[in-house]
Formats: C-alpha cells, sequence, structure tokens
C-alpha cells in the first residue's frame, strides 16, 4: 500500500477510503468550470483534486522526488501493472511524453469544439 495521509497499511480498508474520497472529488470536478486551456498543468490540477486527502504528492509528477512532511523523500521513475511486460512511460521520457501532449492538445485548440 502506497504512503497515505490516511495511515492505513491494509490495502483493503485503503481502497475503500479512498475510493469514497475520489468519489467526493469527481462530483466536485464535474461541477467545476472548464479551463481555458487543457494542458499538463490542468492534468496535474485533476490529479491533485482527485488525491488531495489520499496522497501529500497529489498533483505532482511521479518521476520527480518528492519530500513528505515526515522529511522522507521519494520518487517512481518507473511504473509496471501487474502483469504487464512494459512499464508506463519512465521517468526521462515522461517529461518528453507531457511536452508532446500539450503541443497536440494546442494544435487541437484545446479540444473546443
Amino acid at each position: 500500500t502506497l504512503k497515505n495521509k490516511y495511515g492505513i497499511k491494509n490495502f483493503k480498508s485503503f481502497l475503500e477510503k479512498c475510493s469514497h474520497d475520489t468519489a467526493k472529488a469527481m462530483v466536485n470536478l464535474r461541477e467545476a468550470p472548464l479551463p481555458e486551456k487543457f494542458d499538463t498543468s490542468y492534468l496535474c490540477s485533476i490529479h491533485y483534486q482527485l488525491f488531495k486527502n489520499t496522497f501529500e504528492w497529489a498533483g505532482h509528477l511521479r518521476h520527480l522526488p518528492f519530500t513528505f512532511e515526515d522529511g522522507t523523500t521519494a520518487a517512481m521513475p518507473e511504473m509496471k501493472r501487474t502483469g504487464w511486460e512494459n512499464p508506463f512511460a519512465l521517468g526521462d521520457e515522461i517529461p518528453e511524453g507531457l511536452q508532446k501532449l500539450d503541443q497536440t492538445l494546442a494544435e487541437k485548440d484545446n479540444l473546443q469544439g
């Protein structure tokens, strides 16, 4: 179980609490006005809104070191789903991928119809 604000170590209990908080956050996000610009900053903001009650590092990019309130530091340059051979984007690929995403969104007029 990831280090969390609840201090919960039991995975099932953690998922229940996190799911409850995330569901409430999704309702709030649906009611919030849309941004003028869809980009990496907005995606980080969504992540923060969804997980701010669960994780100290909510809204931060996972490949960059993050220092917790207790002084410990962590980074997750590689993340792989159980049973998958290939990881998601590796640490050094993340900024490049996000820059490419921002460029694509800008070319698509920030998804404005």
